[in-house]
């Protein structure tokens, strides 16, 4: 590929991607991009593919903006996609923005506070949970109220308080959805893990 060259005279031998799940947050970086004549392209996480044989680098950079929030949008399983796509990525050497590390931590409220605590930071009182008959005993031990979260939110989705244990009770049953992860503030917290399977 021939060296691509932005408006400053720098050349860049391969352009920059910016891998994008929402079809509209990012119009205005997409933008500026080609105002500042940058070599840049799409990548939309939503349609694609690699061949895992393959060694080419094919980008400069590249700038993951996959969002926690895909699974509102019928895209969860493009959130676990990307964590192989930024490992490949990284291990072919490509650069790249919001890497698999970082990623891997913005999905996973459990990771987030498991940091918070190594660095001696103060966080809401928290307990992980693996499944919803797990939820009232950690729900008891913290202490009501409580706030439920998925350790995969986006954009506040799945928050749920309850002021007690009955209505912690009825509310699993009625947001079967979101009762597999919680996280909560205020008075203290619970996360879970919600559980994926796939076939095929």
């Amino acid at each position: 590929m021939d060296n691509l060259i932005n408006e400053n005279g720098n050349g860049l031998e391969k352009p920059i991607a910016i891998y994008y799940e929402h079809p509209d947050w990012f119009r205005p970086l997409f933008q500026q991009l080609d105002e500042r004549g940058l070599p840049w392209l799409k990548i939309d996480a939503r349609h694609h593919n690699y061949d895992v044989s393959s060694p080419e680098r094919e980008y400069s950079l590249l700038f993951n903006r996959m969002s926690p929030s895909a699974w509102q949008r019928g895209l969860g399983h493009s959130i676990f996609y990307t964590l192989n796509y930024l490992a490949h990525l990284e291990g072919n050497g490509v650069r790249v923005v919001n890497g698999y590390r970082c990623f891997n931590h913005e999905i996973s409220k459990a990771l987030q506070l498991t940091n918070l605590e190594k660095l001696g930071l103060p966080y809401p009182r928290a307990h992980v949970i693996n499944h919803p008959s797990q939820a009232l005993a950690a729900a008891a031990a913290i202490g009501y109220p409580v706030v439920i979260k998925p350790n995969i939110g986006g954009s506040g989705a799945g928050i749920e308080r309850f002021n007690s244990r009955r209505s912690c009770a009825r509310g699993g049953s009625e947001s079967p959805v979101f009762w597999n992860r919680f996280h909560s503030t205020g008075a203290g917290s619970v996360h879970g893990a919600r559980r994926h399977h796939y076939t095929g």
